[in-house]
């Protein structure tokens, strides 16, 4: 207990110094910093200068138990984005077939570019690969992610989330992290041997019937009860109501579990099934989320770094296969989400900066690399290579999408009156 408490209060001040320094010196999400401080306490610097002190400070053995804390925190952390963000408003109306047609754009092209690209890689990685079609399936599905949480967040602090591009940018986010789901799933189900025609139509129709249970019944029936529980409680949540609602975000994650489709999904279905109750929106994010964000997700992004070795990235190949990737990641994303939203009419430059927004990878792409690792069908050399470049494309996409949603509000601004946005996020996780 004596070194789970050393160990999380030293992840929790280095994250938390990452952080500062991504927002006020790099002016970046702290995302960035959270994971480079990860970086800086694995084997990639800590490890490397200090071996005695990285081993006695980080032991293998606990990171088990540190992996499940984080996971735990990941399925509250989507649980919020489903409850902070209006899907519904983002795919309905004449806004829903350009959505779809982004989203679904942005997701196929890179996929597939990525599935066909993988087996060319696979002769540079370090190591090799013992499982050739897996990685081309894990490979292909982080090339296609896109963040709802990073997109969602660096809207909401620019104060720009009711614009079309926020708009259209977050819907087919969302449609990407589902369609990336699904993926994931399929992926897993490969790698435990049990990827067959009949498994997946029972995955498939689990699925359904779960989210016909929770939009349905569960969803109405707990926001009835919390409502009343908020209306008894002046507008604040009891423990007995966020127990409840924890026990329910709890079960919904082990039945999408069960049936192949992760924990987070279960978490992030509860969210958005609860999301037209605006008030307990409010009071989750005023009293339960700065629990999450302060403790729960920099836990998660560190421990991604954690698992990052720089070190296994010697000599020009590896960089370059790096650069490789991050090339292909980035051209894939901006090509299709471009060329996607010009299809469906929109101006050169709300298509422009819908193409960088599919560009902000941050969590989600992480918990695909994870999986994969975890699964053992991404080789740890690459899974190092392919962090490094989601944050690349993430540090890249950052400033460029912060620049041309300024452009793009600026004309706004001066018909409308309405103030400036800042020039850079507050807190982007």
């Amino acid at each position: 207990m004596r070194q789970l408490v050393l160990q999380l209060a030293f992840i929790l001040v280095a994250s938390g110094l990452g952080a500062r320094f991504a927002r006020r010196v790099l002016h970046q999400p702290p995302v960035v910093g959270q994971i480079l401080a990860g970086i800086a306490l694995g084997p990639s610097i800590l490890g490397a200068w200090a071996p005695k002190l990285h081993a006695w400070l980080m032991p293998p053995a606990s990171s088990a138990l540190l992996s499940a804390i984080a996971e735990l925190g990941l399925v509250l952390l989507v649980f919020q984005v489903g409850l902070e963000t209006d899907f519904r408003k983002h795919l309905r109306g004449s806004g829903m077939r350009t959505v779809l047609v982004i989203g679904g754009c942005a997701f196929t092209l890179p996929l597939v570019v990525g599935f066909f690209l993988a087996p060319a890689l696979i002769p540079y990685i370090p190591g090799g690969v013992h499982d050739a079609f897996g990685f081309q399936l894990i490979f292909a599905c982080a090339m296609a992610i896109t963040a709802v949480p990073v997109l969602a967040r660096i809207f909401a602090e620019l104060h720009i989330t009711h614009t079309r591009t926020a708009a259209l940018s977050i819907g087919a986010a969302a449609l990407n992290d589902m369609m990336g789901w699904v993926v994931l799933g399929a992926i897993a189900a490969y790698a435990r041997g049990s990827w067959n025609a009949i498994s997946l139509i029972t995955q498939l129709g689990a699925i359904v019937l779960g989210l016909l249970v929770v939009f349905k019944l569960v969803g109405p029936v707990l926001g009835r009860i919390l409502d009343a529980e908020l209306g008894a409680n002046a507008g604040r949540l009891s423990s007995r109501s966020v127990g409840l609602i924890l026990f329910v975000v709890c079960v919904a994650s082990l039945v999408s579990s069960t049936i192949g489709v992760f924990a987070l999904i279960g978490g992030l279905v509860v969210g958005v099934a609860l999301h037209g109750q605006r008030a307990l929106a409010a009071e989750w994010e005023r009293s339960v989320a700065p629990l999450v964000h302060a403790l729960f997700v920099p836990l998660f992004f560190t421990l991604t770094g954690l698992r990052t070795n720089l070190g296994e990235l010697r000599g020009g190949q590896a960089w370059l296969l790096c650069g490789v990737a991050l090339l292909i990641a980035m051209s894939t994303k901006l090509v299709s989400g471009y060329f996607a939203a010009r299809m469906c009419g929109e101006p050169r430059r709300v298509a422009f900066a819908v193409g960088i927004a599919m560009n902000t990878r941050g969590l989600m792409e992480l918990v695909a690399l994870n999986v994969g690792l975890e699964l053992g069908v991404l080789p740890r050399p690459m899974f190092s290579i392919l962090v490094v470049a989601a944050l690349a494309s993430t540090y890249v996409a950052a400033p460029l999408l912060r620049r041309s949603l300024q452009l793009e509000t600026a004309s706004a601004d001066a018909a409308t009156g309405l103030a400036p946005v800042p020039s850079a996020p507050r807190d982007v996780s």
